[in-house]
């Protein structure tokens, strides 16, 4: 195979999918100009804030939060799993309803615990930032949502292997856990 083969295949391969990359690469297109808009309009915010790694622009160790960055890869990865499982799934076999409800719903959910995890949507953006749902209110909700997704979900997860749907549960809630100790109880178990 030559390259002007693997050229037309690659290009064949872009028209076959043209939709698919519009609805991928329009929305980062669009929080690219979106991020470039926002430091026009708030003042000290430049597009390096948006750009450049965490540590870097704090000047912190490379390791500081590398748990917390190996759970959003986590949560990147079980999203990514739940949504290209439904979208395979819907196309060989689209009778099974509910096996598709409980990936939708998995993925959306998920994905939306990763967002939340990456920009602190509950702790600082929906409270402090946009002043519309306090930090409560937000937790009430995802607790609510959870509940909903066991309950709708319910026949489908025990005929599969739930087990491990517990243990994500179990993970959760101890990170949960984890971020409402209060800091001074790390500092206390570090010099022990």
């Amino acid at each position: 195979m030559n390259i002007v083969d693997i050229f037309k295949g690659a290009v064949k391969q872009i028209r076959s999918s043209w939709l698919l990359l519009i609805y991928i690469y329009v929305p980062i297109l669009l929080l690219f100009l979106a991020a470039g808009k926002l430091t026009q309009v708030i003042p000290d915010l430049s597009i390096q804030d948006f750009l450049r790694d965490v540590a870097a622009l704090g000047d912190i160790p490379s390791y500081s939060g590398s748990i917390s960055q190996l759970g959003l890869l986590l949560w990147s990865a079980a999203t990514t799993l739940c949504f290209f499982t439904y979208f395979i799934l819907k196309k060989i076999n689209p009778s099974r309803k509910e096996s598709l409800n409980f990936l939708m719903f998995s993925g959306l959910l998920t994905g939306y615990l990763m967002l939340d995890d990456t920009y602190m949507f509950h702790e600082e953006v929906f409270p402090e930032y946009l002043k519309i749902i306090p930090e409560k209110a937000v937790i009430l909700f995802l607790g609510i949502a959870m509940l909903l997704f066991l309950y709708f979900n319910h026949k489908e997860i025990l005929r599969s292997e739930y087990g491990l749907l517990f243990l994500a549960y179990m993970f959760f809630g101890i990170s949960v856990f984890l971020d409402v100790i209060p800091s001074r109880f790390f500092e206390y178990i570090q010099y022990m």
